[in-house]
């Protein structure tokens, strides 16, 4: 049986190139505050709506709100919601048809005007077998009830498929479950009023057979039958929403949504049937109370094809408005299996969440399904409480985050739930009902449990509420949790809840706080204690590092009183002894009161603030004036889009940037170069004719005369329409080939596509005109160009799509130079190697890597790729120069057996005794399954197999997702690759036994349509003896504010030092990591306004040795 887990984002890997942003291929043109953007041309694939959410300073009149529209065409502004508050009264919504250069332009000119607050972009988010127990007693009469563990566990087993070929049996664990057995007799002579429990997912089968009688209803919006009105004229209750019989559906098409909440997904659905399926209806499964009303609201939607949808607005827009809806219609509890990082976090979700909170309604949200510890959006935010998932055995799954911001654990694990009959169901054999895994399960047992309180309880308070649930919960060491997985409390348990006696709960609040930027080595941690439910007296609180390099200069904190409802800080201060440790802070709080202790355990990074270093180097940008209406916003600050140009082979000396602009007759270039004392903008401003951006900008030897140039790729237009050009600069930014630098390219085979290759090489081409040049030759998929065609007219001509070896030709006519796509693979080559290695006729030639080309080699003039030859299992690797025009040069390679086809390959950077030496080696990594992985290495002069070895894991759950970097060092090979929930580096050494160190990875999967992962890129740490492979990591797009590496230590663990653990300030944006300084240390990069500046800017850089 497969498991299967709805994400609430699709896949999306960032590259290691700055965050910024692309200039449009079609200009817009904005006057400030008074002309219109012009928005013509627009290609079909970039029109879309797009919206903006602006708080004014004071309820706006017409005259402000036309000053607003007046900037661009085609626009409406609307009240966001009409909830009664003076923030959402300010509140309101910008809808236009445009691209993402109007709206950001759009952005920078409503800033300007005075009436305005904020202005916020809206972004999309997405959602996240059994066997029964002879023990089991069926504590109701329906159908399926001896399947839900998750209510009462007596001991069923749970199959999952952990691949297509393992399954994984988990053995129930009695009283592993939500206590609902404990409760159930109880519950209907304590329960009073109907419950709301708003869900806020993907719509909700509301005719469903088990949940029909669930749906809250609205009734003066309903028709005579009490369903839903068939396109409503009237809103009846004046709520803004007409005709919400059922609830409300915000992906509609229509402005604001309709009244048909639909589910399309399924994940609404089962969460819905978690909560308040319908119990001793005699089918299906049952829910915690029959008293617990659904109110569907549904956020997220589905088209058949499994894309997202174009809807009125996107996610984070829904959720809030979802989330005022709720208020509005009732809702005592809200639940969000759903969540988004913290790139997408806006003011506008936190005041409708603290608004909810203010409100005593209870909000409940899904800790996420990526198996880490750090904290995504609605979890982090505080008052929110944040369920993580129990398996059937009793440990928390191998899926669910986890750490001290994660409030309660519940059943996820493999739960069998109601299902739209519409659709069929993958893991159960009954229509109407599946099975699914995930912490968006295990949310609603909470939010069912905090329904059935507050009937019982109709004046609890949201404080003692929790302290119900959080005091009921059974310990985390009762049913053998994992050590390194971890929440604030156990699993939650209804029966101790309900049946609690009011006593006191002081804990810390363990949200709000990620990561603490120390001053020199001077920690400084605020805690929060909070006393939830009772009076606490002679309250003790003991903060204990688990690191020895940790030193508090106190730990014990004594309260003498503190009332329900009442917080104090503690300010936790202290000194870290060994900066080159690791930079996870993990301690426990041990929280005494009567004698009882109660422990938290919590884990922060430490990071050093740039600030306050005294080795950063800071280099000011000189020399240039740049344009304010083209820099880039960062909260109070701006920044020029400024770029680093890519050295592949480190040629030179210092890192050199550039700044594009778009003038009337093309692209115009400033170069700015390290001088001493700042980087200075050059006189010799390269210019591209025609080209509306760059693309790319590459430092590499184009002539062979030993000194470095630079090398571009750009979009261009003229009057017969777009094209690429590559153009060629010396160093100084001077044409290279004079009237003859500029090479027009018209993509009809193949386009080069430096994301989409592993990596390019350069051949050496001999020109009549321009003499020696260096051309680009890649492996890469396409056709075959008419120039390399077969001419044999009885041969039909070959315009398949393949894999191929592509070079551009350089060719000059009637004045006019343009690179021409020709493949080295023609039929000629085909036809020598099968003469020259005598392969039969139906042996096949497959073309598998470049070696990358180190930088001896690209002198001179060395290319080389490996290519395989013969049928099925039975072929043959061999190294093949590549010289266009020349005699087949190729040479069998001594696999040892070893087949490289399916791999991935990357190239071997030697930390030498003196220089490291970059492209040196070709690592080959097969992976067989998602457990196996091979890892083999060409290496030397003569690129001689070293060694492969195979890598099992044992855990099998944790699949492997492929390779990043390769590095060596003497003796010792480094392969770093990632799993679903780990880094991993592999440490081979002859003779020795190989090791695996391994770090969790931060990756958010909760989004829908994206997935969110730490961008990793590959650098060094030191240099010759001291040099360690190390990777730098950019966590600004996901939780928190910094930067930091992962490297090596002496003991080859994998650690990342405080000392490279960088807090990026509001003023400063990060770079790519560049060698820099007279020794090239690999060094951060960081962009800064300089404070009390408006136009200064400088690069500071801090050594990574």
């Amino acid at each position: 049986m497969k498991i299967t887990i709805f994400f609430i984002v699709s896949t999306l890997l960032f590259s290691c190139s700055e965050k910024s942003s692309q200039v449009s291929r079609v200009p817009a043109s904005l006057t400030l505050n008074i002309t219109k953007i012009e928005q013509v041309k627009l290609l079909k694939e970039e029109k879309k709506s797009i919206a903006l959410i602006i708080e004014f300073k004071r309820k706006p009149n017409n005259i402000q709100k036309k000053l607003i529209t007046g900037l661009v065409r085609s626009s409406t502004i609307d009240l966001f919601d009409n909830f009664p508050s003076d923030y959402f009264s300010r509140l309101y919504r910008l809808e236009f048809l445009g691209n993402n250069e109007i709206q950001e332009k759009l952005i920078e000119q409503i800033k300007d005007f005075r009436f305005i607050t904020s202005v916020e972009r809206v972004y999309q988010i997405e959602s996240l077998s059994i066997k029964t127990s002879p023990d089991s007693s069926p504590l109701t009469n329906d159908l399926f009830f001896p399947y839900l563990w998750g209510l009462v566990n007596s001991g069923q087993k749970v199959f999952k498929d952990i691949d297509d070929i393992h399954l994984q049996e988990l053995q129930g664990k009695k009283g592993v479950d939500i206590g609902w057995q404990e409760a159930k007799d109880d519950i209907p002579n304590l329960i009073g009023n109907e419950i709301i429990v708003a869900v806020m997912d993907s719509g909700i089968d509301y005719e469903h057979p088990d949940l029909k009688d669930a749906i809250f209803k609205n009734m003066v919006e309903c028709n005579n039958l009490g369903k839903p009105p068939f396109r409503p004229k009237e809103d009846k209750d004046n709520n803004g929403y007409k005709g919400d019989c059922v609830g409300w559906n915000f992906t509609a098409k229509e402005k604001e949504g309709n009244n048909r909440p639909n589910d399309d997904i399924g994940h609404g659905t089962h969460v819905a049937g978690i909560i308040a399926s319908t119990p001793n209806n005699k089918i299906g499964v049952a829910g915690l109370s029959d008293k617990l009303k659904i109110l569907p609201i549904k956020v997220l939607a589905k088209t058949k094809r499994g894309r997202r949808k174009k809807t009125s607005g996107t996610l984070t827009e829904k959720v809030a408005k979802g989330i005022l809806y709720a208020i509005k219609s009732g809702a005592k509890v809200i639940n969000l299996s759903l969540g988004w990082p913290l790139i997408l976090d806006t003011k506008y979700l936190r005041e409708t969440f603290k608004t909810a909170l203010k409100g005593n309604i209870t909000i409940v949200a899904a800790a996420g399904n990526n198996n880490n510890n750090s904290p995504i959006f609605p979890c982090a935010y505080k008052g929110v409480i944040c369920v993580g998932s129990v398996s059937v055995n009793g440990r928390i799954s191998n899926f669910s985050n986890y750490g001290g911001y994660v409030d309660i654990l519940a059943p996820g694990d493999n739960i069998l739930s109601t299902f739209p009959k519409t659709k069929d169901p993958d893991f159960f054999s009954v229509k109407g009902y599946e099975i699914k895994n995930g912490t968006s399960q295990a949310s609603p047992f909470i939010a069912g449990m905090a329904g059935v309180l507050k009937s019982i309880y109709p004046e609890i308070s949201e404080d003692e509420l929790k302290a119900r649930i959080f005091l009921g919960a059974r310990k985390v060491n009762e049913f053998f949790f994992e050590k390194t997985k971890y929440a604030s409390h156990g699993l939650a348990h209804l029966g101790n809840s309900i049946n609690i006696s009011e006593r006191p709960l002081v804990k810390p609040i363990l949200k709000g706080v990620n990561s603490i930027a120390l001053k020199a080595s001077k920690l400084s941690l605020p805690i929060e204690i909070k006393s939830f439910w009772g009076k606490a007296q002679n309250i003790n609180v003991k903060i204990i590092p688990l690191a020895k390099h940790i030193v508090l200069k106190k730990k014990n904190f004594v309260i003498e009183e503190m009332n329900g409802g009442e917080s104090k800080i503690l300010d936790v201060v202290g000194n870290v002894t060994d900066t080159k440790k690791d930079h996870n802070f993990e301690f426990l709080v041990e929280v005494t009161v009567d004698k009882k202790v109660s422990t938290y355990k919590h884990i922060i990074k430490l990071v050093k603030d740039i600030s306050s270093e005294k080795s950063v180097i800071s280099l000011k940008f000189e020399g240039m004036t740049f344009d304010k209406k083209k820099l880039i916003k960062k909260g109070k600050y701006h920044f020029p889009l400024l770029k680093t140009a890519t050295d592949p082979l480190f040629q030179s000396p210092n890192p050199i940037y550039y700044y594009g602009e778009k003038l009337d007759q093309g692209f115009e270039l400033t170069l700015f170069k390290n001088e001493g004392r700042s980087f200075k903008a050059q006189k010799v401003k390269p210019f591209i004719p025609n080209a509306l951006n760059v693309l790319s900008f590459i430092v590499i030897d184009i002539n062979y005369d030993g000194k470095f140039d630079l090398f571009t790729r750009s979009l261009a237009k003229d009057d017969k329409g777009q094209y690429l050009v590559y153009s060629f600069f010396d160093s100084d930014g001077l044409p290279l080939f004079g009237e003859n630098s500029h090479f027009r390219f018209e993509p009809k085979s193949v386009i080069l596509n430096l994301r989409k290759i592993n990596f390019i090489n350069f051949i050496p081409f001999k020109h009549e005109k321009l003499g020696k040049i260096a051309v680009p030759i890649f492996l890469d998929q396409g056709r075959i160009p008419e120039e390399d065609q077969n001419p044999d007219p009885w041969i039909t001509k070959d315009y398949r799509k393949a894999f191929h070896f592509f070079y551009f030709e350089p060719v000059i006519k009637d004045g006019i130079a343009s690179f021409r796509t020709r493949i080295f693979d023609n039929y000629k080559f085909l036809k020598d190697i099968k003469k020259k290695l005598k392969l039969a006729f139906n042996d096949n030639i497959f073309l598998l890597s470049l070696i990358p080309q180190s930088l001896q080699d690209h002198k001179e003039g060395k290319a080389q790729a490996i290519i395989a030859v013969g049928k099925n299992f039975f072929t043959t690797s061999h190294l093949l120069d590549l010289k266009p025009k020349k005699e087949i040069n190729l040479r069998k390679l001594d696999t040892k057996g070893v087949h490289f086809e399916g791999s991935a390959y990357f190239p071997i950077t030697n930390l030498g005794r003196s220089e490291n030496q970059f492209r040196n080696g070709l690592s080959i990594i097969g992976q067989y399954d998602e457990s196996r992985i091979r890892m083999s290495e060409l290496y030397g002069d003569k690129k001689l197999m070293t060694h492969s070895v195979v890598y099992s894991q044992n855990k099998l759950t944790d699949h492997i997702l492929g390779a990043m970097a390769s590095y060596k060092k003497g003796d010792k090979s480094y392969s770093f690759f990632q799993t679903k929930g780990h880094l991993k580096v592999h440490i081979y050494e002859r003779g020795k036994k190989n090791k695996i160190n391994k770090r969790p990875i931060n990756r958010f999967s909760f989004i829908p349509g994206e997935v969110f992962t730490e961008t990793f890129y590959p650098i060094i740490r030191g240099k010759g003896k001291t040099a360690f492979p190390a990777l730098y990591v950019d966590t600004t797009q996901i939780s928190r504010s910094d930067v930091y590496i992962l490297t090596l230590n002496k003991d080859n663990k994998l650690v990342s030092p405080i000392d490279y653990n960088l807090r990026i300030p509001d003023n400063c944006k990060s770079m790519n990591p560049v060698p820099f300084g007279p020794k090239g240390f690999f060094s951060f990069s960081i962009l800064c306004q300089n404070k009390g500046e408006e136009k200064s800017w400088s690069m500071k850089f801090l050594e990574i040795k």
